[in-house]
């Protein structure tokens, strides 16, 4: 899979939330971010986390301008990944 696969995916919805690398085959991962927050009802609103080796200030700027929510960089350190997705948690009802 790649970027159109991710789209494809999201589009059918039940996503909590996505981690999305930024370098994909076919379809980048701005590119597909910007895709699906064009999807209408919550599969346009699910949580976008970028996944990229590239901790540069512009390039979290360019992530946030395609609609991501926050940025991990890789190697994904895991404690960093498990407070990240705790912060994404919907508290139970």
């Amino acid at each position: 899979g790649g970027g159109r696969a991710a789209v494809d995916a999201a589009s059918e919805g039940g996503f909590d939330l996505i981690l999305m690398d930024l370098e994909m085959p076919d379809l980048d991962g701005l590119g597909a971010t910007r895709k699906i927050r064009e999807l209408p009802g919550a599969a346009g609103r699910v949580p976008i986390i970028a996944l990229t080796a590239h901790a540069f200030e512009d390039h979290y700027e360019r992530c946030r301008q395609a609609g991501m929510d926050n940025v991990l960089t890789k190697p994904v350190n895991h404690e960093a990944l498990h407070d990240l997705l705790q912060s994404y948690r919907v508290p139970a009802q």
